[in-house]
């Protein structure tokens, strides 16, 4: 295959999976929908639980951290040496930002380039 028609292709398999994306969103939003639905019938039947020919619909809860207060927060993670709290990542544009800010390196950061194609329709 020429060059030219590789690019050809990609272009085409590009446009396939924005057709297939626009499919899998649409039936993403109608399945949330039948969710709700679903977790509204059974909460006003007073019901966790029923089940069709097909399926079983639960109701399940689950507790999630979410941080309201970064200082108090980021004080209570180094008073009391709990950096398990924290997940092993950074803000790469932040990162990068404060390391253009500052002009020096940030101490066990490595910066890695990631080469990616751009492809424009015409």
């Amino acid at each position: 295959m020429t060059l030219g028609q590789l690019i050809d292709d990609l272009k085409i398999r590009r446009d396939q999976i924005r057709i297939l994306q626009k499919t899998i969103d649409a039936a993403k939003e109608e399945y949330e929908h039948l969710e709700r639905d679903i977790m509204t019938k059974l909460n006003e039947q007073g019901l966790t639980n029923s089940r069709s020919n097909l399926a079983i619909a639960t109701i399940t809860e689950q507790t999630v951290a979410n941080v309201n207060d970064w200082d108090a927060f980021m004080d209570y993670v180094f008073t009391n040496d709990a950096r398990h709290l924290l997940q092993r990542r950074i803000a790469s544009r932040a990162a990068l930002e404060e390391i253009e800010d500052n002009g020096e390196a940030i101490p066990g950061l490595a910066l890695t380039k990631l080469t990616k194609l751009g492809l424009r329709s015409l």
